[in-house]
């Protein structure tokens, strides 16, 4: 993994929902916390594989989630999904889709949809170029046997 990647450096405040500044996208992957998961554990590059597809596979379901509840009309199912990908994403260092799942969640806790169809679709988006970097930060490495 490549400690230092640019990918690292864009450290500004997310953006508010319904506001007219607009600051830069966070980073889709803060390669520093792999970084450090992989060094604090023995097994730590074989922990961050297996993490990884863990998160792909759980990411995926919780985006399924999350669409079939809204088409529903279960907000509560809706913001329990978005909120465990907001938090596995951040576990992880995928900032962008964290952030993206923030709005999220906060425009269904506080009933102010507005832009969620845009968020939901940039989430997508963010959480497929999760995967893609972390899949990149993880390139070279011992893969579980």
């Amino acid at each position: 993994m490549r400690s230092g990647d640019p990918s690292n450096t864009n450290k500004q405040p997310p953006v508010q929902a319904g506001t007219d500044d607009v600051a830069p996208a966070p980073a889709i992957l803060d390669r520093d916390v792999l970084d450090t998961l992989a060094a604090e554990y023995s097994a730590g590059v074989l922990l961050l594989h297996a993490l990884v597809e863990l998160f792909r596979d759980e990411g995926r379901k919780q985006l399924d989630h999350l669409h079939d509840a809204l088409h529903r009309g279960d907000h509560a199912t809706a913001t329990r999904a978005v909120h465990t990908l907001k938090s596995s994403s951040a576990a992880l260092g995928a900032r962008r889709l964290s952030e993206h799942c923030h709005h999220i969640e906060h425009a269904l806790r506080t009933g102010t949809p507005a832009a969620l169809d845009t968020w939901i679709d940039d989430a997508v988006h963010a959480f497929e170029a999760a995967l893609a970097a972390m899949h990149e930060a993880l390139a070279g490495t011992e893969p579980p046997a």
